[in-house]
């Protein structure tokens, strides 16, 4: 479960859910602020019919508004080594899937991953297209121990540095 997560009454599969402010443009490292843009939730789900903290999927969702046109983004799940840690703190990333804005410049990205790709670690999302936004987090998601980058299926860092 969450290390600092609260308790949602919205759906019995819900266990914890955490929401943050989706910020942006981010202008530089290790800067992870700006205006609000939207936010995004991180949602730990228990198997329907069950109350289980052990071995449940994570739920990701973002809105994003205000951001550029008909453009595409790459939302990543980047472990860090500190509580709301940014791009300077980061340990390792994997990419989540891709959304498009509209012309209205939002859209909204949602996905379902079987557990913590890094266990053990804090965590922020980056959601990179034209410009970058980032969501920060002060809990950490079910899972034990550090896993290192490339046993996640991931790469070692930060996705704004590659």
């Amino acid at each position: 479960m969450f290390a600092l997560g609260m308790a949602s009454q919205a759906s019995a599969a819900t266990i914890y859910s955490q929401s943050n402010l989706l910020r942006g443009p981010d202008v530089g490292n290790p800067a992870c602020g700006g205006a609000s843009h939207g936010k995004c939730t991180i949602s730990e789900v228990a198997p329907i019919g069950t109350s289980s903290t052990a071995n449940n999927d994570i739920k990701i969702s973002c809105s994003l508004r205000g951001a550029p046109v008909n453009s595409s983004f790459e939302v990543f799940w980047t472990c860090t080594s500190v509580a709301r840690g940014c791009h300077n703190q980061a340990c390792g990333f994997i990419s989540l899937g891709t959304f498009a804005t509209g012309a209205t410049g939002s859209g909204k990205f949602t996905k379902t991953i079987g557990n913590n790709p890094f266990p053990g670690n804090y965590v922020h999302l980056d959601v990179i297209g034209p410009q970058l936004y980032t969501s920060v987090y002060a809990g950490i998601p079910i899972g034990t121990g550090p896993v290192a980058p490339a046993a996640a299926g991931g790469q070692v860092g930060d996705p704004t540095q590659r």
